[in-house]
Parts: C-alpha cells; sequence; structure tokens
C-alpha cells in the first residue's frame, strides 16, 4: 500500500505491477493477478478492460471457476499481443548510438548502429541530431507498414557529460517526426530494460549497476526502477570511499572512479588492479544504507567485471550471514541496450499516470 502520495503516482505504480505481471506470467487470470499483485478485483478490471479495449490485451482460453464442481463464472486468461505496439528504443553512448525496433513482448525486429566517428564529448547538438536522424530514418523505414502501432521513441542519454549538447535541441527536434519521446539517463533505461526484459524477477529492492562511461547505477522496487530528480541514476562511480582522495572531475575528492581505473568521456571505465575490490566497498555502503537484496550488473563496459566477479561476490556476501545478497549478470547483452530505452517508451504509454521519472515530450 503505498501511502504519502498523490493518487496519479498510487494509479502508475499499479498499472505498472498489473503490466509487469501479465508479461511475466501470461496467460493469467483477473483472479491470479489481484491474488499476486494485492490489488482489489475492481481495480484490476478497470486496468485490464482498458488495455483489452485498445487492444493490448487478449482474452484467450478459461480455468475452472473457483467454485468448482458447484459452478460458477469461469477465470478467462489474459495474454499481452506482442506485435500489438511497437517502440523506437535509441541508447547513445560514448562512440554512437544503437537504435531498435521493438515490440511490447521484447522482441527486437531490426537494430542499427550508427558511429559517430569521433568521441560524443567532442559533437555539437547539430552534429548529434545529424546522427540520430539518419538512425531514425533506418529504423522508421522498417516500420512505415504498421506506424499506427509504433507508440513512440525512447532516448536513453549520459547526464554527467558532454556539457555542451543542449539535450532540449535534441529533443526538439526529434519532436517532427510526430511520436511521443521519453527520455532517461543511460543508467535508468537499461535498468528499466532489465526488468522489462532481462532477469526478470529476483528479490527486491534490487540496484543495478551500469558500467559505461564511468559508474551509474539506479535502484529497483516493486514498482519499477527508481530516477533520481533531473533523471540523473544513482552516481554509485561518485560515492565517496577515501577521505581527502584525489580530486574527482565531478568536484568531490576519493570518489570511486578514482580508484578502479581511468574513467572520462572519451576512455569509458578502463580496470586496474583491485578494481571490484573498490566497486565492492561503494556497493556495501549502499547495500546496508538501502536494504538492497539484489545486485544486477550491466551495461556496454560489464565486460570488465570479468573474471573478478568472485571478488565482488565475496565482498557482498559477507554482508548478511541471514538473508544474503543475490548478485547477477543482466541478461541484456550491451549489444541489445538500447532494450531499454524501448521499455521507457511503453513504459510512459502504458501506465498513463507515470510521474517525471521518465518524461514524455510530445
Amino acid at each position: 500500500m503505498l501511502q504519502g502520495v498523490n493518487l496519479s503516482l498510487v494509479k502508475a505504480h499499479n498499472e505498472a505491477v498489473v503490466i509487469n505481471l501479465i508479461r511475466r506470467r501470461a496467460p493469467i487470470s483477473r483472479y491470479e493477478l489481484a491474488e499476486l499483485s494485492g490489488l482489489t478485483p475492481p481495480t484490476i478490471s478497470v486496468i485490464v478492460n482498458r488495455l483489452v479495449l485498445e487492444g493490448i490485451l487478449v482474452e484467450s482460453g478459461s480455468a475452472p471457476s473457483r467454485g468448482g464442481s458447484l459452478g460458477g463464472r469461469r477465470r478467462r486468461y489474459l495474454a499481452l499481443l506482442p506485435d500489438s505496439r511497437l517502440a523506437i528504443g535509441i541508447l547513445v553512448n560514448r562512440t554512437g548510438c544503437v537504435g531498435a525496433v521493438v515490440n511490447i513482448a521484447g522482441s527486437v525486429q531490426t537494430i542499427v548502429n550508427q558511429p559517430f566517428g569521433t568521441y560524443l564529448a567532442e559533437l555539437s547538438a547539430q552534429q548529434l541530431i545529424a546522427g540520430l536522424d539518419r538512425m531514425l530514418r533506418g529504423l522508421l523505414e522498417h516500420t512505415s507498414h504498421v506506424k499506427p502501432h509504433v507508440m513512440g521513441i525512447g532516448l536513453g542519454v549520459p547526464t554527467w557529460y558532454p556539457p555542451d549538447i543542449d539535450w532540449q535541441m535534441v529533443v526538439n527536434y526529434l519532436g517532427q517526426y510526430g511520436l511521443s519521446l521519453s527520455f532517461a539517463n543511460n543508467a535508468v533505461s537499461a535498468a528499466l530494460g532489465e526488468w522489462w526484459y532481462g532477469v526478470g524477477e529476483v528479490a527486491l529492492p534490487a540496484l543495478y549497476v551500469f558500467f559505461g562511461g564511468g559508474i551509474g547505477g539506479c535502484l529497483i522496487t516493486r514498482g519499477g526502477p527508481v530516477a533520481m530528480p533531473e533523471f540523473r541514476p544513482v552516481e554509485l562511480g561518485h560515492l565517496g570511499i577515501a577521505s581527502g582522495g584525489p580530486p574527482c572531475y565531478c568536484g568531490g575528492q576519493g570518489c570511486l572512479e578514482n580508484f578502479i581505473g581511468h574513467a572520462d568521456e572519451h576512455h569509458g571505465v578502463t580496470k586496474q588492479h583491485n578494481t571490484m575490490q573498490y566497486v565492492g566497498y561503494a556497493l556495501r555502503s549502499l547495500c546496508h544504507l538501502l536494504n538492497i537484496q539484489t545486485v544486477i550488473l550491466g551495461g556496454p563496459e560489464v565486460t570488465i567485471v570479468g573474471e573478478d566477479l568472485d571478488e565482488l561476490n565475496m565482498q557482498l556476501s559477507g554482508l548478511r550471514r541471514i538473508d544474503p545478497i543475490g548478485l547477477c549478470f543482466g541478461r541484456i547483452s550491451p549489444e541489445n541496450l538500447a532494450l531499454g530505452a524501448a521499455a521507457l517508451v511503453f513504459q510512459t504509454n502504458l501506465t498513463r499516470h507515470l510521474d517525471s521519472a521518465v518524461p514524455e515530450y510530445h
């Protein structure tokens, strides 16, 4: 039960919970949805009826009634119609962008890679727009016959750098395509992709750790990923782990990224000795503070973990003798992280009352 929040956020939470239960448990009945979600049957009916009316859900097959031999209405099964809705997801990273057309079930219809030919930090907003424009034209060619089913464009972007790119200019330009635009930080969109299409049901709350152009993160609760103010992720790489340590480009001192190797807009994260030991120190603090149950590792540079997974696991396993913390790699490969950007579209449009954690532009 959510308390102390407005009605719009309660509706968003409830819709997100129901949609994700249907995605993961289909075929599933209304009765089972109420039982698993803790929501009342009338609330379930309102959400389900809207999705059926819009052609996103289908009722197919039935289960025996709860009354058994005494009769009663048979329970109808619900499932998503995979190709009823499509989304275009684009992930912008240090050296290029990757875009994909994805259906609501997470099946990638087509994928396009667009290298910048240089580093993102060296591009102007106009140059970035030109690259995105070429990519979008290619992706839209694959959806021309089903454009009414395209719900929008999702854009995953870095927020710490480069400071000279006017993201609002990028957003305004993309508006010419006539599709709704949802955007979030890369770590948040990648975490959303894992929640929709990746690791599935893990013990919550979970922390998604994003390796790419630094180290970020995103908290995942029962209602999904939680974005920080101004759409920033959990800045795991800028947790101070040493008093009076070396200065960091963020303005602080003793930040994690200064101890794990070189991390900047040109080179990303480069591994050095004891990298995972330092990451483990930072994760221990967050896990204690937020009562994290599962840590999920992902991002375009997650291969930095490599053979040191055991070291990281050892750092976390000593935290709790009872109720130990789970550790796993995300199931979405670095090549398919645009799935998270596509999930931004579905999350925003299917949960109509979603708050500003995932903003939408028209």
